[in-house]
């Protein structure tokens, strides 16, 4: 379910009718009990905290860089 959050492909390719794990009902049970927004919450903050751990430098030590950074992908112009 977090894959198909993150890729924004819905619930429909990782449904395994037989594979108890991973059939509908499951997943949807999955969605409905874990996406919720106190989980989200929980996890930007632990990713807010990880990251403020990484030592990326700021755009004035890299010259002007721009860093763009999130949980989904990151880049630099």
């Amino acid at each position: 379910m977090l894959l198909s959050e993150a890729c924004h492909v819905g619930m429909i390719p990782a449904i395994k009718p037989d594979v108890s794990e991973l059939t509908r009902g499951r997943l949807v049970q999955v969605d409905q009990s874990y996406f919720r927004a106190e989980n989200t919450s929980a996890g930007n903050a632990r990713y807010i905290e990880a990251h403020s751990k990484i030592d990326a430098p700021s755009p004035r030590e890299d010259h002007g860089a721009t860093f763009a950074l999130s949980c989904e992908a990151s880049s630099l112009e």
